[in-house]
């Protein structure tokens, strides 16, 4: 196969993702993170509770233009594209043309890398970001330029403001120049270089920390550990979750890389590997003291794509490997069928309250009807249970005041504070969180029934919303 037909093939499969990416942006209602990072974008800050700024400070670009869904999700479409393109140049110049196209194939039938190029997420910038450390480190390791190296601490910022969890990739360009270069150049001006560059660009972090009583970090650390038990179970959830998000595919071969012998790998393999392990293990670790997400360890997944597909390659001519990339690629392919018709409408008979979109239907209306109740009755303030659900009803019901009833603190008390004793609010209680309604209307001496919103998809209840008028803040 020629240079010109690989070429004309990628063009093909980027045309598809950018495609289905734009239709599925058009049609989806916005997740609860997009939510919250629009929120982010409206309240422009130099950092923010549970992460870096970059996700609000590059939405609040679009902001400019309209507040619309699909304006929203112009960001990830743009750059996922941009991924997808710099993830096949990188393929196809470290290795060759054939690897690149497997990786842009692969990346598009991938269930979550691909929805993950429509929904807005810390993990996007931190993936262009990280794909320029991976570049400039190589360049630096071989070419050894005081560019390279500026540009290694650029990106490395970069990805610091993104998330936390860039801090891997300091830990992956350390290895990667003590173990395939020497001690004596982790000590060069040049890396002290790299180090005050990166160290500069995140000091809007340090600075909103450091006026924030280090809230941020504390946090993030008692997230990351969790619970003190251990749990293995935990570690075989999240690996099912990577098997179905990324695809049986992706996932087989993941293994096969990473306990194939350390001997026989190039250089540029074992620099994937190095950006790919620590992110990984960290998540793996994390599961063992409490939940992790899928779309977490995205950075590492996308890392080892180009090795993925160079094992796909040199074991396609064995007669056991094409009857197992027939057998994981129908079961990707299934998964991704059955995705896409879910999001198209395709209710094969789920049971009430266990539809899979249930996070995306009703929360504009459910806020839209809060912010009538509130003007009809003069209360400014809508009460909400957690953080994840005032996100969404924040956005649609704004410029209105959302307040969090739990005791934990978060980006909320921020924004907006906390109910003060004698005040009054527009409650509104999912179906999840109605149960459970008397722990939220008993921290009010009168609670009145206002309003009750159903929202299905065919014979299934998806979600139900109920509205109180609250008054008297008792606590």
């Amino acid at each position: 196969m020629t240079i010109r037909n690989y070429n004309y093939y990628f063009i093909a499969l980027i045309g598809c993702l950018l495609l289905t990416n734009a239709w599925l942006a058009i049609t989806l209602p916005l997740t609860a993170d997009e939510a919250h990072y629009a929120l982010y974008a409206k309240y422009l800050d130099w950092s923010y509770f549970d992460h870096p700024p970059m996700v609000g400070w590059l939405q609040s670009i679009t902001l400019q233009f309209g507040e619309s869904n699909v304006l929203l999700r112009i960001l990830p479409w743009l750059l996922g594209g941009t991924i997808y393109v710099t993830l096949w140049l990188i393929t196809k110049h470290w290795y060759n043309e054939r690897q690149a196209i497997i990786v842009a194939f692969i990346f598009i039938t991938s269930p979550l890398a691909k929805l993950l190029t429509i929904i807005w997420l810390p993990e996007l910038p931190l993936l262009m970001s990280g794909i320029g450390v991976l570049f400039f480190t190589r360049r630096a390791l071989i070419a050894d330029k005081f560019r390279d190296y500026i540009g290694l601490g650029i990106c490395l910022g970069l990805a610091g403001l993104s998330k936390y969890t860039a801090v891997t990739l300091a830990v992956s360009v350390i290895g990667i120049f003590y173990f395939e270069g020497s001690l004596r150049r982790l000590f060069m001006p040049k890396m002290w270089l790299t180090g005050m560059v990166a160290a500069f660009m995140i000091t809007p972090i340090l600075y909103w920390n450091w006026s924030h009583d280090w809230v941020s970090f504390s946090y993030q650390i008692n997230h990351g550990t969790g619970n003190e038990k251990t749990d293995w179970m935990n570690v075989l959830r999240m690996q099912l979750g990577q098997l179905i998000a990324y695809g049986p595919f992706i996932y087989g071969l993941l293994w096969l890389v990473l306990i194939s012998p350390i001997s026989r790998r190039t250089q540029e393999d074992r620099i994937l590997l190095w950006f790919s392990v620590p992110i990984l293990a960290l998540f793996s670790l994390a599961a063992l003291k409490g939940r992790t997400l899928p779309h977490w360890t995205l950075l590492g997944i996308v890392f080892l794509l180009p090795l993925i597909a160079k094992e796909a390659h040199l074991r396609w001519s064995g007669i056991k490997f094409k009857w197992y990339s027939g057998i994981a690629g129908a079961m990707t392919l299934g998964i991704w069928i059955a995705v896409h018709s879910i999001l198209v409408g395709w209710n094969p008979g789920f049971k009430d309250f266990s539809h899979p979109l249930k996070d995306f239907i009703g929360w504009s209306e459910a806020a839209e009807e809060a912010r009538n109740l509130a003007d009809k009755t003069g209360i400014d303030t809508i009460a909400i249970p957690n953080w994840s659900n005032a996100s969404r009803v924040s956005w649609y019901a704004r410029p209105n005041k959302v307040v969090v009833l739990d005791d934990r603190y978060d980006q909320f008390d921020l924004w907006f504070g906390t109910l003060s004793k004698g005040e009054s609010a527009v409650l509104i209680l999912s179906a999840s969180e109605l149960n459970g309604k008397t722990q939220y209307v008993s921290q009010f001496n009168n609670c009145t029934k206002a309003n009750y919103l159903e929202f299905r998809d065919g014979p299934t209840l998806v979600n139900t919303f109920t509205s109180f008028i609250c008054t008297d803040y008792k606590i």
